[in-house]
């Protein structure tokens, strides 16, 4: 968690970088307090995302918790996290692979992650 790396890293500042679907519903998270107070998230906008609802967001998450969120401006993928984990539960990994970097891609082909199981 956060706040293992908090602890064991103190001198750190750490950033949680999240899509702007999953800000809108981070409050409904299990103690979401605890990840605003160990890191600054940025919040990473898709172009099918309202840009200004999500700014809207950010202040009233910021007035409630006292949160460090910050709009992520960087180049934008046309497919989202839930997207490509799906890829990869269909087994689709040269198709996924695509929107990520080969290394991690070589990783999840080792370590067989995202693999459905049968049963």
């Amino acid at each position: 968690t956060m706040e293992h790396f908090r602890q064991v890293y103190p001198e750190h500042r750490f950033y949680f970088i999240i899509g702007a679907d999953s800000l809108m519903t981070l409050e409904f998270w299990k103690n979401p307090e605890r990840l605003f107070r160990t890191c600054v998230l940025l919040a990473a906008c898709r172009d099918d995302v309202d840009n200004l609802h999500v700014e809207q967001k950010i202040q009233e998450l910021h007035r409630r918790y006292r949160s460090d969120i910050r709009l992520l401006t960087a180049p934008r993928l046309p497919i989202s996290s839930h997207e490509i984990r799906s890829l990869l539960a269909e087994g689709k990994l040269e198709q996924a692979s695509q929107f990520i970097p080969p290394a991690v891609t070589d990783y999840i082909r080792q370590h067989g992650l995202y693999q459905r199981t049968e049963g």
